[in-house]
């Protein structure tokens, strides 16, 4: 249910069922087994970044919260807690930097604090929902709680005592994608927050909550940690669950979300993640708590630094260049540079009314066609660089008009598909169409099917003997609930082969 790396361990966790674990060694289970004494199910877990060895956690036997103080080696229940709660609620509690506050919202009661670890509860003023508290990991007075369903940010500067509303206007996450929605404080950097708000992106505030920014290279995210900073850095590691350049994956950012490096691939996806986070003592090492999985962890392979590439920066716009419904469009953008000499693709996306499709270029340059245009449009130019691990840099955008009239048709010969293959629907996330494309290499039989993330079918498109070539099929999902799904084909060629392949896309309406 939620996972926190204090600097005195690897990991710690609680767990549905069995409390959870407090992990110093990766390679074995833990020698004093779960948290003692046992209560079943724990939602959520906090330490204090200045007394990291001071933890509490809240979990849903009675009295629902507890706190240790030699890090979670021994635990000691709450002698009170706040007036109505019921359970202890999922994210919901929070200790100050220097361990002398304690913030809870556990189920049925208001967001309350209190200064003699759980002896008195004292709910907080200024009108904050129970929603779920997070301290600043510098300021001992300061905390947030971020009303992910209604876009709201509140802000307290007095050890909990009043909250005030201090941003509205973020984007509103469903109450059904509530975890989606989540605030995370930067570790050893005071007033600095970041914000997931699911399908409304990520933003970041450096002003103690009074102002965010979005951040223009992440279209999703659901889920963010920290660690240890790379190399000749000063800011922690940032590690994310979301859609970055198009791909749904997890990624680090070392340059305090400038650039991405995906650090999962497409067959490595995990399910459903409840928490994602970096380690304070290891950089490169990320945990993931997986639904139904528990904790895994991941390094760089062979201890192996990864660095994304440098961006890279499109010319100015070809004046007038697309005059023909075909026409052949020559476009220039400068160098992008890998600190580790990898070879560098460029995918060039090109989209706008009636068209949309993407190039790939390993030089600085590219002349190519672009079919079906419409006259007197803007098209959009954009694209990212890739060093072949998935690791992405986005480019600039630039726009390219078409010729009031257009003249003339210029036909590009086609070529059969050398291969099978599915590619990566687009636009992704998107609400409600989508366009799934494929290519095949031989005359075939084809299936797409659509899955949900529980694996039932929901959508399902037979083919006749299809020639060899590239298809691209329309799905409108405007009956469906926002999520991931999976979409698959399956090819029966006429010479006996058959291919199988599956990605994900996600609506988000």
């Amino acid at each position: 249910m939620q996972i926190i790396s204090p600097p005195f361990t690897n990991v710690m966790s609680a767990m549905g069922d069995y409390d959870g674990f407090r992990n110093d060694r990766l390679e074995a289970s833990p020698v004093q087994g779960r948290y003692n004494p046992p209560k079943g199910t724990t939602l959520s877990l906090a330490f204090a970044s200045k007394v990291p060895s001071t933890i509490v956690k809240a979990y849903n036997a009675a009295p629902y919260g507890a706190y240790s103080r030699d890090g979670g080696n021994t635990w000691r229940d709450f002698p009170k807690r706040p007036s109505g709660a019921t359970a202890g609620g999922t994210w919901s509690i929070a200790i100050s930097a220097d361990g002398r506050i304690i913030v809870w919202a556990p189920t049925g009661s208001a967001l309350s604090f209190s200064t003699d670890f759980g002896n008195t509860w004292t709910a907080c003023g200024g009108g904050v929902p129970a929603i779920s508290p997070v301290a600043d990991k510098l300021e001992p007075e300061q905390f947030y709680a971020y009303l992910a369903s209604y876009g709201q940010l509140w802000v307290s500067t007095d050890g909990a005592k009043t909250f005030s509303r201090t941003i509205t206007g973020l984007p509103s996450v469903p109450s059904y994608q509530s975890q989606d929605g989540n605030l995370n404080a930067t570790p050893g950097h005071g007033g600095d927050v970041w914000i997931c708000s699911g399908g409304g992106g990520l933003f970041h505030s450096v002003d103690s909550g009074n102002t965010a920014s979005k951040v223009a290279n992440v279209t999703a995210a659901f889920l963010l940690g920290f660690g240890k900073s790379a190399p000749a850095k000063t800011y922690p590691a940032i590690y994310l669950w979301g859609i970055v350049g198009g791909k749904l994956g997890i990624f680090r950012s070392i340059d305090s979300a400038t650039s991405w490096s995906r650090i999962n691939d497409d067959s490595h996806q995990f399910g459903y993640l409840h928490q994602i986070s970096g380690d304070p003592r290891v950089y490169g090492r990320c945990y993931i708590s997986a639904e139904g999985r528990g904790v895994l962890y991941g390094e760089p392979a062979n201890g192996d630094t990864v660095y994304a590439p440098s961006t890279f920066k499109f010319d100015a716009p070809p004046a007038d260049s697309i005059v023909h419904f075909y026409q052949k469009v020559p476009v220039t953008w400068s160098t992008a540079t890998d600190p580790k000499g990898r070879t560098l693709t460029y995918i060039l996306h090109f989209f706008g009314p009636g068209v949309d499709t993407t190039f790939t270029s390993t030089e600085t340059s590219s002349i190519f066609s672009v079919g079906n245009v419409r006259a007197s449009s803007m098209y959009t130019l954009t694209g990212y660089v890739t060093n072949g691990s998935d690791t992405t840099a986005t480019s600039n955008s630039i726009p390219v008009v078409t010729a009031s009239v257009l003249t003339g048709v210029m036909v590009s010969p086609t070529k059969t598909p050398g291969s099978y293959r599915l590619l990566q629907n687009f636009p992704n996330p998107f609400n409600p169409t989508t366009i799934i494309a494929y290519q095949i290499p031989v005359a075939s039989r084809v299936t797409l099917d659509v899955y949900n993330i529980l694996g039932q079918k929901v959508l399902e498109k037979r083919s006749g003997l299809l020639e060899p070539g590239i298809y691209r099929e329309k799905f409108n999902m405007d009956m469906f609930a926002s999520g991931v799904y999976i979409y698959s084909v399956t090819a029966a060629g006429s010479d006996g082969t058959r291919f199988v392949s599956s990605r994900k896309m996600l609506l988000m309406k």
